[in-house]
């Protein structure tokens, strides 16, 4: 695959996501705003709203669990990536809708070097 497609592919993937998450950016949020002073409850906070909501078929409260959780973990420290990487491959894997497994296939396409990619 040329580096014309790749880009093809990634720009795609954002545009998919920006369409999935604006209106989600319009309606106003029950939740609280997490405290990323504290970066482990965050964590432990988001991975809970994310089973919660996966378990209740909320694609945009998971995806946004999912950005809490992977900002929070990787704030926790650097050796926390490989966990974050892979609760993003994780919730690809459940989630249903095409729209919604854009973004996290975007955010995991940005852990694989150029020169892995076939």
């Amino acid at each position: 695959m040329n580096i014309v497609s790749t880009l093809r592919r990634a720009l795609t993937a954002l545009a998919l996501s920006v369409s999935l998450l604006a209106p989600a950016a319009n309606s106003v949020v029950s939740s609280s705003i997490p405290d990323f002073a504290y970066p482990q409850t965050v964590a432990t906070d988001a991975r809970k709203q994310l089973n919660a909501s996966l378990r209740a078929g909320d694609e945009t409260k998971a995806l946004r669990s999912l950005i809490d959780f992977a900002l929070a973990e990787t704030a926790v420290g650097s050796e926390n990536t490989p966990n974050a990487i892979a609760e993003v491959k994780s919730t690809i894997e459940k989630l249903t809708d095409s729209n919604a497994r854009a973004l996290p296939t975007f955010f995991s396409l940005q852990f694989i070097p150029i020169s892995s990619m076939p």
